[in-house]
Parts: structure tokens; sequence; C-alpha cells
């Protein structure tokens, strides 16, 4: 008997006395129930099976009903097989994966429903996936042999059943690229603001904690930014480390716009072709007489419908300060700002 097998059985004999003590019944007079395949008051404890599958996976569990003994008890299991023993992170909770078919059925389960992380015991991250695709894997002999499982798992799930030697071996790096790029898309949409904590190996790198707007995000997944020292340069994710503002920090970005255009003079408004208008009903009317056939049937509109369409359709155009209404036909996200003397909060490295 393996290891494996002997926890699962001495365990599964704890769980049943547990069961019975909790609900004061006398343990063989629940077993001879069990053996003639009746239930007991109504009600009988789960199968070895049954046991296996959902208390046997659960650490909290377990820790809980082998005590101090678990362990030890793990460890021996983990040292039995030839593969590591590794925790799967999914939106299900942990999972303790023992074997490679555990790992691929793991990934093919929980990952049609996102990303997963596979760790070591002890934390170390080992894997990750995009959706049922692998990322990033630490062992690649490990990989190899995961992928001969694995990949006819994932025809199965993506109706790939017939592909190329060469589609075959190349089918998890190209998804996983497809899909980080898009990834990349919809998270750094145009107008976003960014923060570069530290630029890779470039031979003339921004300085660390500039802050910058994404201008677009391209077909291999860098972000092309406009930086407000006014250098214009492309992140690499992977290689430069960098993050969105918080909401913290935009909203005090809006506040130094505000204070900035109210102290501005009509000269300096025009250098950086901003209008200012000291009413909204004027500033609405500028915005659709200019472009819009349809400005008669928008101007029948309530004043709350005009101010949803402008904010819709215009909201990274015009900043309302003090009761007037700046318009910049550009992006008020470019304008440069005062850079701030106060410690940012703690980075986040990547995406």
């Amino acid at each position: 008997m393996t290891a494996y097998e002997e926890l699962l059985k001495r365990a599964y004999e704890l769980y049943k006395a547990d069961w019975c003590a909790v609900r004061g019944y006398d343990p063989a007079l629940v077993q001879k129930a069990e053996m003639e395949d009746m239930q007991y008051n109504g009600e009988m404890y789960a199968s070895i099976g049954e046991f296996e599958d959902c208390e046997f996976k659960d650490e909290e569990y377990m820790r809980k009903l082998l005590g101090t003994d678990y362990n030890s008890d793990m460890s021996k299991v983990a040292a039995e097989g030839k593969d590591p023993l590794l925790i799967g992170h999914s939106l299900a909770g942990r999972t303790r994966l023992r074997n490679i078919y555990e790992v691929a059925n793991f990934i093919c389960t929980h990952g049609q429903y996102g990303d997963l992380h596979i760790t070591h015991k002890d934390g170390t991250p080992f894997l990750d996936t995009f959706g049922i695709y692998i990322n990033k894997i630490t062992d690649m002999k490990y990989r190899e042999e995961l992928l001969k499982v694995l990949i006819p798992m994932q025809k199965e799930i993506d109706g790939t059943n017939k592909i190329d030697k060469t589609e075959e071996r190349n089918m998890n790096k190209f998804e996983a690229e497809r899909r980080f790029i898009q990834r990349m898309k919809d998270n750094y949409p145009p107008g976003t603001r960014i923060m570069l904590l530290q630029m890779g190996d470039d031979p003339h790198p921004i300085e660390p904690n500039t802050r910058g707007t994404v201008e677009v995000v391209d077909d291999m997944g860098t972000l092309h930014c406009i930086f407000d020292n006014g250098r214009q340069l492309g992140i690499v994710p992977g290689e430069d480390n960098f993050r969105r503002l918080t909401d913290q920090e935009l909203a005090e970005e809006k506040d130094s716009q505000k204070r900035q255009l109210t102290e501005m003079s009509e000269d300096e408004l025009y250098e950086r072709n901003i209008i200012r208008f000291d009413n909204f009903d004027d500033f609405f009317d500028f915005i659709y007489d200019e472009n819009t056939d349809k400005a008669d049937i928008i101007n029948d509109m309530s004043q709350q419908m005009k101010r949803q369409l402008v904010s819709e359709n215009y909201g990274e155009r015009f900043i309302e300060a003090d009761g007037a209404f700046y318009y910049n036909s550009e992006c008020f996200t470019q304008m440069a700002l005062l850079q701030s003397d106060e410690e940012d909060n703690a980075p986040v490295y990547g995406m």
C-alpha cells in the first residue's frame, strides 16, 4: 500500500469517528447500518471515494483531522512519487495536485473560468496559465511530460482535433501570446494613465516614477505612451515595470488640473489650445453646433441628458472647474502636470 493510500485509509477512519461523535452516534451501530447498505437515522457519512474528492482535498479540514501529524504525513505522500506535490490556485480555491494527470485535469477544468497559478507547497511559483494554455513554467522537462497529457484535453475543449505536429508544438505559445496581447489592449485602452516604475535594458531610460498616458497598445503587446516629461516611448511588459494610477491618484491629478486651469490667463489657455466657457449651455452649443448636423434635435434634450451625452462622448476632452468648462480638442490626460514630491504607494510590477 502506498503512503497516499495509507493516509487516505487512516484519514477516512478518523473522519467517520468524527462524524459519529458530532452526532452522538455509536460508531459500531452506524458501521453495521453501512454494511447492510442502509442509512442510520436517515443519514450516512460519505463513502471513501466521496471523502477523497471532498474532505481529503480540504487542507484546513485535514489539518484539523490529523493534527500535528499533518505535515509529516503529507511529506511522506509527496516524497513517494516522482512528481512534486503542487498546489493549484483557481477561483474555486486551492487544490492539491499530486501528479501530472491531476495538474492537466486541474488546468482544463478550472482554466475555462480564468487564469491559473500553480505553486510548490512552499508557495514558490511553478506554473501559470492563460486560461487552459500554459504561459510560464519553471521546469521544462516537466512541461514536456505535461503537454503529452494536456494537449489532447485541450483539443477536446477548443475543438482543434486535427492539428499538424508543428501547430501542436506551438499551440500553447501562440495562444498564450494572443490572449496576452488582447488582455493588454483591454486593460490599457488609449488614455489610460500609468506610472513607469523602472525601465529595463534601455540606453536612454525614462526616470523611475514618471507618469504618462497610453496612446495605443500594438499587436506585440507594447504600450506606446506619451510621458508627462514630453518623451514618447514604448513600454514592454515583462521588461519594464509599470502600473496603472490608482483612483486616488487620478482624482488628485484631476484636482491639480482644475487648479492649473483656473489660474491660467487667456493667453496661456490659447497657447495650449484650450477654450474656456463660462457655463454649460455655451459649451454644449459650441460642441454640437460644430460637430453635428442634428444640433436642433439634440438641443431639445433635457439638461441631464445633455450632460450625459457630453460626458460619454467628450469626457476626456473637457474639465469643469469653478463652474466654468475648459475644452481641449485633444485629450486632457496628455496635459503636462507637475510631478508630486510625495512618496508613491507600493509598486505593482508588470501587469
